[in-house]
């Protein structure tokens, strides 16, 4: 397991998946015209939805996985391919009903991955004492996600299976308003002329620059962000978790346990092993900011005169063919979290952009380079 994010880019300390294991996938179809009608919390919740859905229903939260904004993937074994299909299947039913968006689902086996000349290599990266998250490498992900977008290994919704369990899935935080200057969602992605050894290079530079900023960019504050009685991710919150009560008991459940932690946190008191300013704290520690899934992706916080350096690196490796990528600007982060329980500290908040984060950061790179 590696520490330091400069990892990301040494390939030698990525092991490839087994040959029987499978990629589970997401993405929300058109996920564009929700982020202008200022949904894109509800389209973060369908992304991490996945994460939380899988790793309830198989029992445990280790499997490789990375969320994406608007989708996420996760590496599961064979054995577990027909409970996979049918938490797939049960999720697609449940983003229509409860979020009113269409999510489309796949399972890709390694041996078709393998087959078209990709492969799927994971990393584990420490993120604090208590998180670890896995970097994907080989092109195996990438190749899957257009396979499914093509209507291939494409999972049907279904009617006659249990709602997923999504138990742990969360969205309480208000968006976290950039201290630096500008929240910035970067994808880059590998060039058509770019060899492994050009591109790992460009990697290591942008995180060399970006290392550089106060606490590499980091979009929450060391502390963590503040805890505030908000309403906004109330109904997505209440909706994820409509499988065991009524809409009006969730909604009263999550505002209850919301404004306990408030009031703790003002008076920093603990009650149940849960103390609230240790919470916000383990948060920001635990926040997925930036990782490697086939590309590099960042939401940070900067200021525009220092992100300028590293645009313009991108520019020069792009007008080379060494890399493809996509940039979206936005003045908040955004915060969608797992949450298995209060009492333990290995609690997981994947972080985007408010403003459309990856999905439009993803738009603006197929733009930019058709």
């Amino acid at each position: 397991m590696a520490t330091e994010f400069s990892a990301v880019a040494d390939r030698t300390l990525y092991t490839p998946l087994p040959g029987d294991w499978f990629i589970a996938l997401s993405d929300v179809i058109d996920s564009s015209s929700a982020i202008d009608a200022g949904r894109y919390k509800a389209v973060n919740m369908a992304g991490v939805s996945v994460i939380s859905a899988l790793s309830n229903a198989l029992g445990q939260t280790n499997y490789p996985y990375a969320f994406g904004g608007d989708g996420a993937s996760m590496a599961v074994p064979g054995s577990v391919r027909t409970q996979v299909l049918n938490v797939l299947a049960a999720l697609k039913r449940w983003a229509a009903e409860a979020l009113q968006l269409e999510l489309r689902v796949a399972l890709v086996d390694m041996q078709s991955i393998r087959a078209a000349g990709n492969d799927v290599r994971v990393m584990r990266l420490g993120v604090s004492p208590d998180v670890t998250y896995t970097m994907f490498s080989g092109g195996g992900v990438r190749w899957a996600e257009a396979e499914m977008k093509a209507g291939r290994f494409q999972i049907k919704e279904a009617i006659n299976v249990s709602p997923p369990d999504l138990t742990g899935l969360s969205c309480r935080w208000d968006p976290i308003p950039a201290s630096k200057g500008q929240i910035v969602s970067l994808i880059v992605a590998p060039g058509e002329d770019g060899t492994v050894d050009l591109f790992q290079n460009l990697i290591l530079r942008i995180v060399g620059l970006i290392s550089n900023q106060q606490r590499a960019g980091h979009p929450l504050p060391v502390n963590g962000p503040p805890l505030t009685f908000s309403s906004s991710g109330l109904r997505y919150e209440a909706a994820a978790h409509s499988r065991k009560t009524n809409q009006f008991f969730n909604k009263v459940s999550v505002i209850s346990k919301t404004l306990a932690a408030v009031i703790m946190d003002r008076l920093d008191l603990e009650i149940g092993g849960f103390n609230a300013k240790r919470y916000k704290a383990e948060v920001s520690a635990n926040s997925d900011f930036r990782k490697f899934d086939d590309a590099l992706k960042m939401t940070i916080d900067i200021a525009r005169e220092q992100f300028e350096p590293i645009e313009k690196l991108l520019q020069d490796a792009a007008a080379q063919r060494w890399c493809r990528y996509g940039i979206h600007r936005q003045e908040s982060a955004l915060m969608t979290c797992f949450v298995p329980s209060l009492s333990a500290r290995d609690h997981v908040h994947f972080i985007d952009g408010a403003g459309g984060g990856y999905a439009l950061a993803a738009r603006n790179l197929k733009r930019e380079f058709p």
